[in-house]
């Protein structure tokens, strides 16, 4: 029967292996990320969306826009003539080079951990010099191949599907609003 403490043990003491293609087919030790590592370059990743907002108004229905008397037209409606609807409104702020910048971040954080298990010298901030951009790329999908984390075509799938799932925009009045 295995026991946590040496399925722990095996995970720290036993490396993978890496065969990088674009460094001559060098071989470098790393070790699978951790779920507890994996959640620190997902909350660096998770800054790169910046502000979201969701903001809830209420509205005049189009219905209630024809029934209302001309003279009451542009003034504040008494209550029974009133037929508003609560719709939503998403609100993000997006900064394109803090995107760039923390995706980088988090991809040198996520080799840093696997390849630092094993490479007790190793330092984060050297891992973007001494890879060019291709092999920095390989090495970081390798990272996320041992480790078990889908990369390109799954997350690019999902994303798919959830924009599939986004409800369609309204505009009113030059605001884009979405029915809750």
């Amino acid at each position: 029967m295995l026991k946590i403490s040496q399925l722990l043990k095996k995970g720290k003491d036993t490396p993978q292996i890496l065969v990088i293609e674009s460094l001559d087919n060098q071989k470098i030790e790393a070790g699978p990320l951790s779920r507890r590592e994996w959640g620190e370059v997902e909350e660096i990743e998770a800054e790169l969306m910046g502000d979201i907002e969701n903001i809830q108004k209420e509205v005049d229905t189009p219905q209630t826009q024809r029934k209302i008397p001309k003279r009451l037209k542009g003034k504040k409606l008494p209550k029974k003539l009133r037929n508003k609807e609560m719709r939503s409104e998403l609100r993000m702020k997006m900064n394109l080079l803090n995107q760039v910048v923390k995706s980088r971040e988090a991809q040198t954080h996520a080799i840093f951990l696997s390849l630092s298990k094993f490479d007790l010298e190793l330092k984060e901030e050297d891992i973007e010099d001494v890879f060019n951009l291709e092999q920095f790329n390989e090495v970081y999908d390798k990272v996320l191949e041992i480790s078990g984390i889908p990369r390109n075509q799954d997350e690019s799938d999902e994303l798919e599907e959830d924009l599939k799932k986004f409800p369609e925009d309204k505009w009113v009045s030059g605001v884009s609003l979405v029915k809750s």
